[in-house]
């Protein structure tokens, strides 16, 4: 009853893209269908039982009849039947749009920095993680097709969110990150460990992690460069966006000025690209840097469109098959009540 409904449904929903045979060879059966209707057919006056009479003459200009007619039909719905079943045999499938919760699609994990440096602010129009946040929303959480997960991290790394087709707790938990939760410090290394864990076991075409930091390695107890080999282990690519022009930067101070605005002044934080630029060669991934808003969304942009291509180049995503053979079963049973009722009551003749 479930195949039946599903059939149903397909049939009358659109959001299908064609129609495919799961066997094709079952048409085979039509030449056999072919061959029983025209020797149905030839062998009919064959068969017919014949009225020896003196005068039977007489009866061939007698009309025919009605009942002629309902035999006719009687034979074409019998037609019909094993048409049906040959079509069943070959089983008709309606090719769906590709599923965005199979597991063959791309699994990325976004790995994003949340230790003090994160609010300098040479990124309008607040600071740095406001719009990384912004950037991972507006770029990441609308693949609906992909799962997502997050990874923030400073002094040490957790799991914010785990993998998951779910865009509104994913945007629920980004919407809590923030500095100042963790331990200070940018332990890189921990934080690109967490996410491989959390990939390690995917069976994605393409497995990703997204490393959007400010900072040189300065914590953890896993160097980035063991981290990074360890990733490449489970065939996951790891692209870094190392965010901000590096050197003297603006950087908000606890104390407001007399005004009551938010006071400035230029801090040093210290940059490592070399170290970002081994982490994506180990592992087969691009380092890109971003120095304001525009750079980190085309950085994004780069990224994800890399990893669509390698998807479309390892074959085309899995489509959900929908059976329709249960619609042809149904139909070649109704065919065959309707036959049968026609044959003992209006298909019905004398000798």
């Amino acid at each position: 009853m479930n195949g039946l409904s599903a059939a149903w449904r397909a049939v009358t929903t659109a959001g299908h893209d064609g129609l495919a045979l799961a066997e094709p060879w079952g048409l085979l059966g039509l030449l056999a269908v072919l061959a029983l209707v025209v020797t149905r057919w030839l062998s009919r006056d064959r068969a017919r039982t014949r009225l020896t009479h003196s005068r039977a003459h007489l009866f061939a200009s007698l009309p025919t009849g009605r009942p002629r007619l309902w035999l006719w039909l009687v034979d074409g719905l019998m037609a019909l039947v094993a048409l049906l079943l040959v079509l069943a045999l070959a089983r008709p499938q309606l090719l769906g749009a590709p599923d965005p919760h199979h597991e063959e699609g791309i699994d990325i994990v976004a790995v994003l920095d949340v230790s003090g440096s994160m609010r300098a602010a040479d990124f309008k129009p607040k600071d740095r993680l406001t719009v990384a946040k912004r950037t991972i929303d507006e770029q990441l959480f609308e693949r609906e097709r992909d799962r997502i997960g997050l990874v923030v991290f400073a002094g040490e790394a957790f799991t914010q969110a785990p993998l998951t087709h779910d865009t509104g707790l994913l945007r629920e938990f980004l919407a809590g990150v923030r500095t100042g939760v963790l331990v200070e410090g940018t332990a890189i290394g921990d934080a690109v460990a967490v996410a491989t864990n959390r990939l390690r076991d995917s069976k994605a075409k393409s497995r990703v992690i997204i490393l959007v930091t400010d900072g040189d390695n300065n914590a953890g107890a896993l160097s980035p460069d063991k981290a990074a080999e360890l990733a490449a282990e489970f065939d996951i690519r790891i692209f870094p966006i190392l965010v901000g022009r590096g050197g003297r930067v603006p950087f908000p101070q606890q104390t407001p000025d007399i005004l009551g605005q938010t006071r400035y002044a230029y801090v040093e934080i210290p940059t490592n690209p070399a170290l970002l630029k081994r982490m994506a060669n180990t592992t087969g991934g691009s380092f890109y840097t971003a120095t304001d808003a525009d750079s980190l969304e085309t950085s994004f942009q780069t990224i994800l469109n890399q990893m669509d291509k390698t998807v479309l180049e390892a074959g085309p995503l899995v489509r959900k098959k929908i059976d329709l053979y249960p619609l042809a079963l149904l139909a070649a049973l109704l065919a065959l009540f309707v036959a049968f009722g026609l044959r003992v009551s209006k298909a019905q003749v004398a000798p």
